[in-house]
């Protein structure tokens, strides 16, 4: 885990412009988001993001547990990212473990449809306002036993080649 950090931190420097103030904002769901000390040992890879990058850089994780790309958009939490973005910042953009609640309609988007639609838009909508959107894989789920790392989904690939958004495996 933390040789990934360290690697996406490293492609993540590469990718920020260089200005005063360099920030990454997150847009994910319970794999990325912040924990209190009464949670621990659970931990989102967005709080350990800040520890593989230059003191200088800001990590604004707005990652929500039990979230999915049309919960996080429904919710307004898309919205809100993007009115405390500023140009030149990097969007990290990872979903998809939600967006396959058959179960839970409230915020099952299929693969080759709505996932594809919101992931576009949000690239899209990130891009019109000068950010840097990049889409990151969901890691392997807790109960998965298949090896690590698992290929890019095609949805999260077609949505990457078809704007420029380098996509990071977990």
């Amino acid at each position: 885990m933390r040789a990934l950090l360290a690697a996406g931190a490293a492609l993540l420097a590469t990718a920020l412009p260089a200005h005063a103030q360099q920030r990454i904002l997150i847009a994910s769901d319970s794999t990325a988001a912040n924990y209190g000390a009464d949670k621990y040992p659970q931990t989102g890879w967005g709080m350990m993001l800040k520890c593989g990058l230059q003191p200088d850089v800001e990590v604004v994780n707005r990652a929500v547990g039990g979230r999915s790309t049309r919960t996080f958009i429904s919710e307004g939490k898309w919205d809100a990212l993007l009115a405390e973005a500023k140009p030149g910042d990097v969007v990290l953009i990872q979903f998809g473990h939600n967006d396959a609640s058959v179960s839970r309609p409230e915020r099952y988007a299929p693969a080759a449809t709505l996932y594809r639609d919101n992931l576009l838009r949000m690239i899209w909508e990130s891009r019109g306002r000068g950010l840097i959107p990049v889409l990151v894989t969901p890691p392997p789920a807790a109960r998965s036993t298949a090896p690590a790392p698992r290929p890019i989904s095609p949805p999260t690939r077609r949505s990457s080649a078809s704007w420029w958004s380098p996509p990071i495996r977990h």
